[in-house]
């Protein structure tokens, strides 16, 4: 259902233009603000997928569709010429709120806290090192935060159930890995890979504070669902096959917005997947280093997990 306010802005006309003839406007993708003019003053209609608004012909009215439009809808015309606009001429009022201010201006009338994110923000338990735009624009965002773990513990990267320090493969979340399930995306899908290392039947009985992928299961920051992140979330180290971009490193301990301990991830490395997992040295050298290493070193976590919306 469409979101709706009236506001006044002194009195200024509502510019832009009317339709010919009546309009239906049916939303299929996206959200978009219709300011219409009423009476009352001006309506703010906030449409999303699902929604539909019908116009009488000569109602003054804006569209926007924000600062990054996508948008589809269907628009049907009574008018002899289909859908032809009428501009009027006039400007914008000055106290005409487009759709970004109306939205938090919206979130505020309806109780809803606002938080303005950025890379560093301390928000959800962790540090944000990534977003995701992926929903409707009144949805709070996605996005990834990270945290060390468990203070000046170290853990190896697996524990065998029968003889603790026995060597074991676990498929599915190698660097060459990818998915769908049984399988992870082993470079990238740490959340995946975590499943699998925890379901594993040579961790069955293992405490999980003995292993670094279970210790990312502990309770950090009052949230409970942190997973141990693959190597390409804690680098973008072409050693590993990553790319830059929204990592661990360089969104978080480069910048100097928060500091890592050197970490265990939940990849395993090909060239000996039973003995060796991929590890990132978040200090030396600057920019970091990732390699693989065996997973035997005891050696510190730092655990990532999904915004929550």
């Amino acid at each position: 259902m469409a979101a709706v306010a009236t506001f006044n802005a002194d009195g200024l006309w509502l510019s832009t233009s009317v339709c010919e003839g009546a309009v239906a406007c049916v939303f299929l993708k996206g959200t978009a603000l219709l300011s219409v003019r009423t009476s009352a003053g001006f309506t703010g209609l906030l449409c999303e997928a699902g929604d539909w608004v019908w116009l009488p012909a000569g109602v003054p009215h804006v569209f926007d569709a924000g600062e990054s439009p996508d948008v589809v809808f269907l628009r049907l015309s009574a008018g002899k010429r289909g859908w032809f606009p009428l501009h009027t001429g006039r400007s914008l009022p000055p106290g005409l709120p487009l759709m970004e201010v109306f939205v938090e201006h919206l979130l505020h009338e309806l109780g809803e806290d606002v938080y303005v994110l950025d890379y560093g923000s301390l928000y959800q338990g962790g540090h944000v090192f990534a977003f995701s735009d992926v929903g409707p624009f009144t949805e709070s965002v996605g996005g990834k935060v990270a945290t060390a773990g468990p203070s000046g513990s170290l853990y190896t990267w697996s524990q065998h159930n029968v003889a603790p320090a026995a060597v074991f493969e676990i498929p599915g979340v190698s660097d060459n890995s990818v998915g769908p399930l049984p399988s992870c995306d082993g470079k990238f899908d740490g959340a995946c890979n975590t499943q699998l290392i925890v379901a594993a039947d040579d961790h069955a009985g293992v405490p999980l504070s003995n292993y670094a992928a279970g210790a990312c299961r502990a309770t950090l920051n009052s949230c409970a669902d942190w997973y141990l992140p693959a190597i390409c979330e804690l680098s973008g180290s072409p050693a590993a096959g990553c790319i830059s971009g929204e990592t661990v490193q360089e969104k978080l301990q480069t910048p100097g917005h928060a500091s890592f301990p050197d970490s265990w991830s939940s990849t395993q490395w090909s060239v000996g997947p039973r003995a060796l997992a991929w590890f990132h040295a978040f200090a030396s050298p600057p920019g970091g280093n990732s390699a693989g290493t065996f997973k035997g070193i005891p050696t510190a976590v730092s655990c990532v997990r999904q915004l929550t919306r």
